[in-house]
């Protein structure tokens, strides 16, 4: 017996067997694989760019040059915590500096 695909949607949850879901049309197949390796580059992608995620994208985004959304929320709490130390204590030597 293949194994089960669980399909989870808002309303409910669907089941395939491997099988079934060859037995799609083709352009349908061919098109979910694409899609598929699309979210697989994007996962890697984000996996790179929270790992280089450091003190001086932090001080960016503290001083205001890249908007904190939920992406850069998830790369903080991932850094080093060095790094992190690092980047809040030079924004706020800067902004003691400055006086903004």
């Amino acid at each position: 017996m293949s194994e089960q695909i669980i399909i989870k949607l808002k309303k409910c949850t669907i089941v395939l067997y491997e099988n079934e879901i060859l037995q799609l049309p083709p352009d349908l197949i061919a098109k979910s694989i694409n899609r598929g390796k699309g979210y697989r580059r994007a996962m890697k992608s984000r996996e790179y760019q929270a790992k280089n995620f450091d003190s001086w994208q932090l001080y960016e985004c503290l001083k205001g040059n890249r908007c904190i959304d939920d992406t850069i929320i998830k790369f903080i709490e991932h850094m080093d915590e060095r790094e992190l130390r690092n980047g809040i204590l030079d924004y706020l030597s800067a902004k003691n500096k400055t006086g903004y």
